[in-house]
C-alpha cells in the first residue's frame, strides 16, 4: 500500500483553530510503503470502490466522502475494548505493534 498523503490537525502558519485537514508529504522521504497481505490488499481495495468518490482518494473517509474527524476511530476504538476483555490501548500501540512485527519478520 503506497501512503502519499497524511491527515493533520496541527497548526499551521497563521492559523489558531486546530482543523482537521489533509496534507502533502514535506519531501520523496514522506511517502511510505507500507507492506500488507494480498488478501488485506484485495479487501481494501473493494471497499475503496465502495466508497463514496473523493478529491483525495481517501480509503476510509467520512459519509460525506471527506477526511473523518480524529475523534472517530478513537471511538471506534473504545466501544471494542469496551466488548472485549482487552486492556486499554491506544492507537499508537497498533503502530508500534506492526513495526515490530515487521522488524521481525513476521
Amino acid at each position: 500500500m503506497h501512503i502519499q498523503r497524511a491527515v493533520t490537525r496541527a497548526l499551521g502558519p497563521d492559523e489558531t483553530k486546530r482543523v482537521t485537514k489533509e496534507k502533502t508529504s514535506k519531501s520523496d522521504a514522506g511517502d511510505r510503503c507500507l507492506p500488507v497481505s494480498p488478501s488485506l490488499a484485495t479487501l481494501l481495495k473493494k471497499w475503496r470502490l465502495q466508497c463514496p468518490a473523493t478529491a483525495f482518494g481517501l480509503v476510509l473517509p467520512n459519509r460525506e466522502g471527506g477526511i473523518l474527524h480524529h475523534k472517530t476511530l478513537y471511538d471506534a476504538l473504545k466501544r471494542a475494548q469496551a466488548a472485549t476483555d482487552v486492556s486499554r490501548l491506544d492507537l499508537m500501540a497498533f503502530r508500534h505493534t506492526f513495526g515490530t512485527a515487521l522488524i521481525e519478520g513476521r
